[in-house]
C-alpha cells in the first residue's frame, strides 16, 4: 500500500474491479451506489443537466420523451430538483460560516473528534476515487 489515502482508496478500488468474479461482493456503505429517488409532484421545478460532450441528445421535449412528470429520466439526461441545486449552491457560504466559529473540545471527546474526521476523509478519498475513474473511462471531466 502507499503512503497516501487517495491512492490506497484507488487501489483498493482497481483490485475489486479488476477480476470479474462469478458472485457479487460486497461494498461498505461509503462505496454503494447512491439511490434513485422518484420525484414527488410537491417537489421545486426541476434544473436539465447537460450530457458530457461527445454524446448526442435529442433536443425534443423532456415531457414528450420520458412520459409524465413522475417517471425518472434515463441517462444521459440527469434531473435536478431546483431546490436541491440551491442547497448545494449554498454548501461554500455555510461551510464559511461556520469555520468562522471555534468549538471547545473536552479530552473525553478527542476520540470522537477523530473518529469524524476519519470518516469524512474516508468519504472524500473514496469521492475522488470514484471521480478519477470515472474520468479515466470517459475521458471527460465535469466542469
Amino acid at each position: 500500500m502507499s503512503s497516501t489515502p487517495l491512492f490506497d482508496a484507488i487501489a483498493r478500488r482497481s483490485a475489486q474491479s479488476g477480476a470479474a468474479p462469478s458472485s457479487p461482493i460486497a461494498t461498505p456503505a461509503r462505496n454503494a451506489a447512491p439511490t434513485t429517488i422518484a420525484p414527488s409532484a410537491s417537489t421545486a421545478p426541476a434544473v436539465r443537466l447537460d450530457a458530457p460532450a461527445g454524446l448526442s441528445v435529442p433536443s425534443a421535449d423532456l415531457a414528450a420523451v420520458h412520459g409524465p412528470a413522475t417517471s425518472v429520466p434515463s441517462s444521459p439526461l440527469a434531473v435536478v430538483p431546483a431546490d436541491l441545486v440551491e442547497m448545494i449552491d449554498g454548501i461554500p457560504a455555510s461551510l464559511r460560516a461556520s469555520l468562522a466559529r471555534e468549538h471547545v473540545v473536552c479530552q473525553e471527546q478527542l476520540p470522537l473528534v477523530e473518529a469524524v474526521v476519519d470518516a469524512v476523509t474516508r468519504a472524500v478519498v473514496d469521492a475522488v476515487a470514484i471521480e478519477v475513474e470515472r474520468i479515466v473511462a470517459s475521458g471527460v471531466v465535469r466542469g
